[in-house]
C-alpha cells in the first residue's frame, strides 16, 4: 500500500464509529502511524519534485491528480479526528508533542525544543507593494524560523497565505526548481 493510500485509509477510518470505541493508546498507535506515513510521504513528493526534469513532472500524474493536495488534506483531517478523541477521553493527555513530528535539537546543548507557531493569524498576500514587507516580515518569524516545520510544510505555508500572481509565481517555481535551494524557503 502507498504511503498516501494508507493516509486516505486513516481518514476513512476517523470518520467512522468504530474510532469512538478505541482507547487512548489505540489511538495515540494510530495517530503515530499517521505521523510517520505523512513523515515518509513527505519525503517522496520532495524526491519528485527536486530529481526529475520540469516537463516530466508537469505530465506525472501524481501533479495532475493532485496527489499531494489530497493527501495533505487526509493528513490534516485524521490527524484533528485522533487528536481531539484523545483529547476528549483524557483531558490530561499533553498532544502538544503531537503538533510536531521532528522537533528541532538545540545543537549546542542537544535538547530537543518545542516551539509553537504564535497564536497570531497571517495575512494573504497578493502582491500589492505595500502589503510586502510586513507579510514577509510576519512569514519569516512565524514560518522560516520555526525549526520544527520541515521544508515541505513551510512551502504549504507559503502557498497558502499567497493568492493571485504571487501564489502562481511560487507554484511555477516549486515545479522548475533548477536545484533544491531555489525553493523560497
Amino acid at each position: 500500500m502507498s504511503y498516501a493510500k494508507f493516509i486516505e485509509s486513516l481518514k476513512v477510518e476517523s470518520a467512522t464509529d468504530v474510532v469512538k470505541h478505541l482507547s487512548v493508546s489505540e489511538l495515540q498507535s494510530k495517530l503515530d502511524m499517521l505521523e510517520l506515513y505523512w513523515g515518509q510521504f513527505e519525503e517522496q513528493h520532495l524526491k519528485l519534485l527536486s530529481g526529475k526534469d520540469c516537463s516530466e513532472v508537469l505530465e506525472h500524474d501524481y501533479i495532475k491528480k493532485q496527489v499531494y493536495d489530497h493527501c495533505l488534506l487526509s493528513y490534516s483531517s485524521a490527524r484533528t479526528v485522533f487528536i481531539g478523541i484523545i483529547k476528549a477521553l483524557d483531558e490530561s493527555v499533553d498532544m502538544s508533542e503531537s503538533f510536531y513530528r521532528r522537533p528541532a535539537q538545540s545543537a549546542s546543548t542537544g535538547q530537543i525544543s518545542q516551539r509553537p507557531l504564535p497564536k497570531i493569524s497571517l495575512p494573504s498576500f497578493s502582491g500589492d507593494f505595500p502589503e510586502w514587507t510586513p507579510f514577509k516580515d510576519l512569514f519569516i518569524s512565524m514560518v522560516v524560523d520555526n525549526n520544527n516545520l520541515s521544508a515541505v510544510e513551510k512551502l504549504h505555508y507559503l502557498l497558502t497565505f499567497l493568492t493571485g500572481e504571487p501564489r502562481k509565481m511560487i507554484f511555477v517555481r516549486t515545479l522548475y526548481p533548477r536545484s533544491s535551494k531555489e525553493i523560497p524557503l
